[in-house]
C-alpha cells in the first residue's frame, strides 16, 4: 500500500500542467501551461487595470521599465507570460516575445564573433556589468535559434533566451527572466513552451 501511495504522488508530481495552444499575432504557436497568463494587446484592452501602479507589486519595481513595458505590449511590439504559480509580490517570473529583423549567427565563428561581443552589449543596455553564462548554437522545434543564458536585469534573476530563425531575415525571440529559486522550474516549463513552437 505504502508503495502504491509513493507511486501515485510520484506521478502527481511529474505530472505536466494542462497546456493549451496559443496563437500570436508574430505568427507561431505555442502550448502555454494554464498556470501562465498571456499579456497582448488584446488583454490589456479588456482589463485596463491590469497594470495598475497603485498596487503593491510595483512598490520596488522601476515605474519607468514597466510603463515602456506596457507601451510596447499596447502598441503590440511584445508579448509577455507570466508564471502565476512562481510569481511574488516582489517579482513576477516572465517570459516575452517579440520579432527582430535580422539572422542568427550562421557558423561557429560568428558564433563565437556574437558571443564575444555580447557581455559589453548587454552590460551596455542594463546599465550594470552581467555574465554571459552560455551562448550557443540549438535546435529547437526543428528550427534554428540561437541560445543564451545571462544575469537578468534586477538583481538576483537570470534571463535564458531563444532567438528562433524564423527565415526571411527575421527572428522570434523568448525571453525567460526568472528569480534564481525557482529558476530550474522555470527553465524546464521555458523549454517545453519554446518548443511546442509551430509557425504559422
Amino acid at each position: 500500500m505504502r508503495h502504491l501511495v509513493l507511486t501515485l504522488v510520484l506521478l502527481a508530481l511529474s505530472a505536466p500542467a494542462l497546456a493549451e495552444r496559443y496563437l500570436s499575432t508574430f505568427g507561431f504557436s505555442v502550448e502555454i501551461p494554464s498556470h501562465w497568463s498571456v499579456m497582448t494587446r488584446n488583454e490589456l484592452k479588456d482589463n485596463p487595470d491590469m497594470l495598475n501602479f497603485d498596487n503593491e507589486i510595483f512598490a520596488n519595481t522601476d515605474r519607468e521599465l514597466v510603463r515602456q513595458m506596457i507601451e510596447m505590449v499596447r502598441s503590440g511590439r511584445i508579448e509577455v507570460y507570466f508564471n502565476q504559480r512562481t510569481s511574488t509580490e516582489r517579482f513576477a517570473d516572465n517570459i516575452n516575445v517579440y520579432r527582430q529583423p535580422g539572422r542568427i549567427p550562421a557558423n561557429n565563428a560568428e558564433l563565437s564573433q556574437a558571443c564575444r561581443a555580447l557581455p559589453v552589449q548587454l552590460s551596455r543596455a542594463f546599465g550594470r556589468s552581467l555574465n554571459l553564462h552560455a551562448c550557443e548554437l540549438r535546435k529547437v522545434a526543428g528550427l534554428r535559434s540561437l541560445y543564451l543564458d545571462f544575469d537578468g536585469v534586477v538583481e538576483g534573476t537570470r534571463s535564458v533566451q531563444y532567438q528562433v530563425d524564423k527565415g526571411n531575415g527575421e527572428a522570434i525571440v523568448f525571453t525567460l527572466t526568472s528569480r534564481g529559486d525557482t529558476l530550474s522550474t522555470n527553465n524546464r516549463e521555458f523549454d517545453d513552451i519554446v518548443g511546442s513552437m509551430i509557425l504559422e
